[in-house]
């Protein structure tokens, strides 16, 4: 990996550079008891304990629904938003590697590192800078949410990971 590339997006940022895509392969497992469901469960919810919110557990339907958009978002060659009304009272985070690839949980990481920039400010969704910046932490840690469903896609030199969350964060003016 010697030209990696981690690309981050949350709700209000926007597009990221291109990628080029060919045979995909898809999220090792959206059912709950699998390996990558219980990495992505227990992550979101070690970020949440740390601030006392209440654990999240795997919906299988909101991972297919995060898988399929992965595929589309690495067919896109870069990370752009599913709408809202594609994905309704649902929250999203995306992220990215172009040229390499690299453990799901280690993108949960770096959503989870955006807390250094979060001092338990409300959502300002008139500040897109400032959401971008710490909007994919605050959905994670959002006390509201209760189920999340994450998945992947990945070639030979890329991958994406999305997850989604029900009911979904980062609401203007309210705190996680």
């Amino acid at each position: 990996m010697s030209l990696l590339a981690l690309l981050l997006l949350s709700t209000f940022a926007a597009s990221s550079p291109t990628a080029q895509s060919s045979a995909m392969a898809s999220t090792p497992g959206v059912y709950p008891g699998s390996d990558f469901a219980d990495e992505m469960v227990r992550g979101h919810n070690e970020v949440r304990a740390q601030v006392g919110a209440p654990p999240v557990r795997w919906n299988r339907d909101l991972a297919r629904q995060a898988e399929a958009w992965a595929e589309t978002n690495l067919r896109l060659g870069h990370l752009q938003h599913s709408t809202a009304q594609s994905r309704p009272r649902q929250g999203e985070n995306l992220a990215a590697v172009y040229g390499g690839h690299i453990r799901p949980a280690s993108l949960l990481s770096g959503w989870a590192g955006e807390r250094s920039k979060y001092h338990g400010e409300p959502i300002d969704c008139g500040s897109p800078t400032d959401i971008s910046m710490v909007g994919h932490y605050t959905q994670i840690i959002w006390r509201r949410t209760t189920e999340i469903g994450c998945g992947t896609a990945s070639d030979l030199d890329n991958q994406v990971l999305v997850c989604r969350y029900r009911p979904p964060g980062n609401v203007c003016g309210q705190t996680p």
